[in-house]
């Protein structure tokens, strides 16, 4: 049955994908505990550290296997309701999608010199003679540090030109803290988050 909100528009539909038995690897990249060191690097050195946002992150992986979906509703092929559609491009509900975004970032961030670490996937190492640089990976949201703003900054358009983002600058909010830079090091603070109505906090409970 096909639902209608009040505004005549369609409902969204949730739908389970069906496993796969050969995937088990992670489905998308997040960081770990391992990578908690980098912002005692940051602070012992006094770093900035850069924050981009990668748009429509799970459009830019190269799906290796075939994809199929159900007809959305209000979009149906009336001369073939039952047919399937074979998708060429990923959605953000299938986790083979992000996989495949993680693997074509790394593929490139590989191309530009950087290393993975071997705890932790999501985290990035690129060390010269005069450079030192990090990057941290959390599905589309991207950390960047290191010595060298010049460098960082040139690592940066690269990605640019090769994936549609935005460059946020100096990281302020990431993942629901607040990371404001002071002389004597990161303030992290989550009071925002905390205080909306729609989390259920109140003064007694914080």
């Amino acid at each position: 049955m096909v639902t209608r909100s009040q505004t005549n528009s369609f409902k969204p539909k949730v739908f389970q994908a069906s496993k796969n038995p050969i995937h088990s690897e992670m489905a998308a990249p997040i960081s770990y505990s391992h990578s908690k060191r980098i912002p005692q690097l940051v602070v012992y050195n006094r770093w900035s550290i850069r924050q981009i946002d990668i748009n429509n992150a799970f459009l830019h992986g190269v799906l290796t296997e075939q994809v199929f979906m159900k007809q959305p509703p209000g979009f149906k092929d009336a001369t073939h309701p039952q047919h399937v559609c074979n998708m060429n491009k990923g959605n953000i509900w299938a986790e083979t999608n992000f996989r495949a975004w993680f693997y074509r970032l790394s593929s490139r961030l590989l191309d530009l010199g950087f290393t993975s670490s071997t705890t932790d996937c999501s985290h990035f190492i690129r060390i010269t003679n005069t450079h030192s640089m990090f990057i941290l990976v959390y599905l589309d949201d991207i950390l960047i540090t290191g010595n060298s703003t010049c460098e960082i900054q040139q690592v940066i358009d690269k990605l640019h030109a090769e994936f549609s983002l935005k460059d946020l600058g100096s990281i302020h909010h990431f993942l629901g803290v607040q990371v404001l830079s002071t002389v004597s090091g990161l303030h992290l603070s989550q009071t925002t988050s905390f205080s909306r109505s729609k989390y259920g906090w109140c003064e007694t409970n914080r």
